[in-house]
């Protein structure tokens, strides 16, 4: 959430990571104070309880984003800003749907992300930004099975290769807008 001027689009974290539950959750760290003219992050609330969208577009090329038309039914209108000061948390469902607004102030907006899961959800891709701590258990033991949901998860891109960002994969649809 950092490059400054830059928006994300609407999106939700399961179609970047998908596993085989929906018991993920992204921490955003604010390393500085964030205000909303810094483009803060906006998440819809409740809508970790609804669809898990695609992030493609008409023709099948990854967006990370959700399209226009499904987003007439994702209570946008119902978004709330995240602000606070340095060291504020925000936590957030994997599935939740979020984004930002440009960063039209003088300050950047840098957030440490950090990704817990419960044991037993299994990635189904490789990560898209490892770390030295990736699957690092936190607490408890290793599962002896994996926990499955019953839903359709949509794959993104194999991300084997490493991924960029997600300014890189929006940013086509960013200047379009």
């Amino acid at each position: 959430m950092g490059q400054r001027g830059a928006g994300v689009k609407w999106h939700q974290d399961i179609a970047f990571y998908p596993h085989t539950n929906t018991n993920t959750c992204q921490f955003l760290l604010a390393l500085d104070e964030v205000k909303t003219e810094q483009g803060s992050l906006q998440v819809i609330p409740q809508s970790h309880r609804g669809p898990i969208y695609h992030h493609y577009d008409k023709d099948s090329v990854w967006t990370g984003s959700i399209c226009e038309k499904d987003l007439i039914t994702a209570g946008v209108s119902d978004a709330i800003p995240i602000t606070g000061q340095a060291g504020t948390l925000s936590v957030h469902h994997n599935r939740t749907i979020h984004g930002s607004a440009p960063n039209t102030g003088k300050q950047s907006r840098p957030m440490l992300v950090i990704i817990y899961s419960s044991a037993d959800a299994i990635p189904y891709t490789s990560a898209p930004y490892p770390s030295s701590h990736y699957g690092a258990l936190v607490r408890g033991k290793q599962p002896a099975y994996a926990h499955h949901e019953e839903l359709d998860m949509p794959l993104p891109p194999d991300w084997s290769g490493g991924y960029t960002s997600i300014f890189t994969h929006q940013e086509p649809l960013l200047n379009r807008s």
